[in-house]
């Protein structure tokens, strides 16, 4: 989840970074539970707070039945907290996404029962894969699911601010003026937005894999070089 500053509003230094960790943290520390959706209770197990000068970035662990409840009671919650703290009322909630905890994902792939489940012996599992294309797979349409992707990271390039299109290659006006660099370097404005839009994508990913690395040592109680 991405909380941000309002925009015009000044960048905090660190003392205030400090500061609004702490706020955040104390928030979740008097919450052992969210009630969600339909009354619907999600257990709030953990969180980790990281600020930077125009906002903060919060990873939130909780139980829930449903990623649909877990979602809403996690920004229902954040928001309460940002209005009863009277220093953080003008924040706002920019961006909240759940997904499965990857372990307890994996548990319950590997608990699961019926006709579509993988084989045990990775040597089955593994002849399944390089087997013949299954009425299924005939279904799946590459073309449209490139066309899709293409689709998520052009919308995803307007979320990057910090590099403008000639970072990515798209001439500027001065370079116009050279045909050689035309013909040779040029890259479209389009091209430039699927790869501002990938940059925004990857990014997404190593922070949160980051969140779990944090999560993972916390538990464990120990230091990168040691954990397995």
């Amino acid at each position: 989840m991405d909380t941000h500053i309002p925009e015009g509003a000044p960048e905090m230094d660190p003392l205030q970074r400090a500061g609004a960790v702490a706020l955040i943290e104390d928030g979740f520390d008097s919450v052992e539970a969210i009630e969600g959706p339909d009354g619907i209770e999600v257990d709030l197990l953990d969180s980790i707070v990281a600020v930077y000068p125009g906002g903060a970035l919060l990873k939130v662990f909780v139980d829930g039945p449903a990623l649909e409840f877990a979602e809403k009671a996690v920004r229902s919650v954040v928001g309460e907290l940002l209005e009863l703290s009277e220093l953080l009322a003008d924040w706002h909630i920019e961006r909240c996404e759940v997904e499965l905890h990857p372990e307890l994902a994996q548990e319950s792939l590997d608990a699961a029962d019926g006709p579509d489940a993988p084989p045990d012996d990775p040597a089955d599992r593994k002849a399944r894969h390089a087997g013949p294309p299954t009425a299924e797979d005939d279904d799946y349409d590459a073309e449209a699911q490139a066309e899709t992707v293409r689709g998520q990271m052009l919308a995803l390039a307007d979320e990057l601010r910090s590099f403008p299109p000639v970072m990515f290659g798209v001439l500027d006006d001065e370079d116009d003026e050279d045909e050689d660099i035309v013909s040779e370097f040029a890259v479209s404005p389009e091209d430039a937005k699927l790869a501002a839009g990938a940059l925004v994508y990857a990014t997404d990913i190593l922070v949160d894999e980051l969140f779990q690395d944090v999560q993972t040592l916390t538990q464990e109680e120990t230091n990168a070089a040691e954990c397995d």
